[in-house]
């Protein structure tokens, strides 16, 4: 398949884009941007071998909470190292490898080769380059989406670990339910669809916003029952500003509780006591003291550490 690249430098050039996009992608998304990202898979499951090793050495569940946020922080750092090279050197690598790629990926190899050796109009190939980088822009924006989402779980079962609870005895992963969404989490093991014996089911999401309603359908109504956010991590996207009072409201409800980093509960308590405080010119309660109010009160009552949470589930299990 060969695309007249020229005709990016038309009046009608725009008509183009969407074709050239769509044939970019499609090689990239079918396994050229993989080829280049396991180059680095062996040094990247080195260095994440090594901080789990690192991190049960080193555990003390009174700083389990500091702790944990280094090593977020940590795996970030290891993702990001594979995904720098993406982002600025992919593009090379097809270059000094068309020979070998061209064959599977004719379009992005073809795309390459003439924003490296073609002299044509700047405008030209400013716009080829646009779409090159936008296709790989959006697939390193799903990869660090995927990663958030695979470091949650990641986390939660490396602390579990290094406290001393073991897979298929104490936890379970992705436990299966006949009324609910597979549940990240479960204490003890109990078979799938086996609910009784159940302690405690666990649902993580790695950044939290008001799509935290949607660990509610893993988590049973009225069940000991914890949502696990990194929210207020160094690594994380998000602190506990971006969950709503409707959502709180919802898990209180349910009496769900939230597992999260204690300095950012701690410092969400301060600031919510803090607006409180504020009222209007004529001294009365500002319009949104109500929701201040709720999310106080699930953050006081609801929300524990995870040092906390840790000692728990000793407690209960070991």
């Amino acid at each position: 398949m060969s695309i007249e690249l020229e005709k990016f430098g038309d009046k009608d050039w725009f008509e183009f884009v969407s074709p050239l996009e769509h044939a970019i992608r499609k090689e990239i998304h079918g396994g050229l941007i993989k080829e280049y990202r396991d180059t680095f898979q062996t040094e990247r499951n080195l260095k994440l071998e090594t901080l789990r090793k690192n991190f049960h050495q080193k555990i003390d569940i009174e700083r389990l909470d500091h702790q944990l946020n280094e090593y977020t922080q940590s795996i970030k750092n290891i993702n990001a190292h594979t995904q720098n090279f993406i982002n600025f050197n992919f593009i090379n690598h097809i270059k000094n490898n068309g020979n070998s790629l061209k064959l599977l990926y004719p379009v992005t190899t073809q795309v390459v080769d003439y924003l490296s050796n073609s002299n044509g109009e700047i405008e030209t190939a400013s716009r080829i380059h646009g779409i090159l980088n936008k296709v790989i822009f959006d697939s390193s924006n799903q990869s660090n989406k995927s990663n958030a989402g695979k470091a949650g779980e990641e986390f939660v079962e490396v602390m579990l670990t290094a406290i001393g609870l073991k897979e298929n005895i104490h936890f379970k992963k992705q436990h299966k339910s006949h009324a609910y969404s597979d549940t990240d989490f479960v204490f003890p093991y109990v078979d799938h669809y086996k609910d009784i014996g159940v302690e405690i089911y666990a649902a993580v999401q790695f950044s939290s916003n008001d799509r935290f309603r949607m660990v509610g359908g893993e988590l049973k109504s009225g069940a000991n029952a914890v949502a696990i956010s990194g929210n207020g991590f160094s690594a994380s996207s998000k602190n506990l500003d971006a969950i709503g009072a409707k959502i709180l409201t919802g898990m209180m409800q349910k009496n769900h509780r939230l597992v999260c980093y204690g300095p950012e509960i701690e410092r969400k308590i301060v600031q919510l006591k803090n607006q409180l405080k504020k009222t209007t010119k004529e001294g009365a309660p500002l319009k949104n003291a109500g929701d201040q109010q709720t999310k106080l009160n699930f953050y006081t009552d609801y929300a524990v550490s995870f040092s906390a949470f840790a000692k728990e589930l000793q407690r209960r299990l070991l």
